[in-house]
């Protein structure tokens, strides 16, 4: 075999690895493009999915504030009631401490008189 056709097997093997990296590049650049187009239409779509989706996440939010505006509400109250029990109960402990500390200031007294009255009679 010659030099020439040496260079000319070169040659044509370079041009087959060529030729496949151009198609490789192409196929690339498809796909560069088709990722730009998608891309360029992205806003959109995500402007569509939130213009789709407000108006039930506006509903879900207000139905979510005003179920926990009335759990707050009933809470507040139940809390109320028992705050009122709570001091009614202290009320009667303290009457009732105030006439049994009386009941036994008097029996204390009238022992200290009968004590006294025994001891000077």
């Amino acid at each position: 075999m010659d030099a020439r056709s040496k260079l000319d097997i070169l040659y044509a093997e370079i041009l087959g690895d060529v030729e496949s990296l151009t198609a490789r590049l192409e196929a690339v650049s498809r796909e560069v493009a088709d990722a730009t187009a998608a891309l360029d239409r992205a806003p959109g779509q995500i402007r569509t999915a939130v213009q789709q989706a407000g108006p039930h996440m506006a509903e879900e939010l207000r139905r979510a504030s005003a179920t926990a505006q009335q759990d707050l509400s009933q809470t507040t109250h139940d809390l109320g009631t028992n705050a009122a029990s709570i001091q009614r109960a202290a009320t009667r402990t303290a009457r009732l401490c105030l006439v049994i500390g009386m009941a036994s200031g008097a029996v204390g007294g009238a022992l200290a008189g009968l004590a006294l009255g025994t001891f000077l009679f």
